[in-house]
C-alpha cells in the first residue's frame, strides 16, 4: 500500500515573458500558479514469479500560465484524475 500528496507553487515571473521566442508581453494580473497531487495504490507480488500495481491519481493545478494572442496570462485551472495499472510476469521461471 502506497500514498503521496504533495503541492507546488509556480511564482508569476518576468521569465514567463521569455519562455517562447515571439514576443510575448506579461498581463498585468498574472498570478502565481499552485498545483495540488494526490495518488494511492496498491502493489504486491503474491507469486515469485507475478508482481501488479494498481494506483490511481489526482492533480488540480490553479491559475495555469498560458500564451494567448502573444500574452502570457492565467489561462484558469485544470483538473487531471486516473488510474494506472501495470503486471510483470516472469514466464520462464514459472
Amino acid at each position: 500500500l502506497y500514498g503521496n500528496v504533495s503541492t507546488s507553487f509556480r511564482p508569476a515571473t518576468f521569465d514567463e515573458g521569455f519562455s517562447n521566442p515571439a514576443n510575448v508581453s506579461l498581463s498585468s494580473s498574472l498570478a502565481p500558479s499552485y498545483a495540488y497531487l494526490a495518488e494511492g495504490g496498491v502493489r504486491g507480488s503474491p507469486e515469485s514469479w507475478f508482481l501488479y500495481d494498481v494506483g490511481g491519481f489526482w492533480q488540480r493545478l490553479t491559475d495555469e500560465v498560458a500564451i494567448v494572442n502573444q500574452v502570457a496570462s492565467n489561462a484558469g485551472d485544470t483538473e487531471f484524475y486516473g488510474l494506472e495499472m501495470s503486471q510483470q510476469t516472469d514466464l520462464i521461471s514459472a
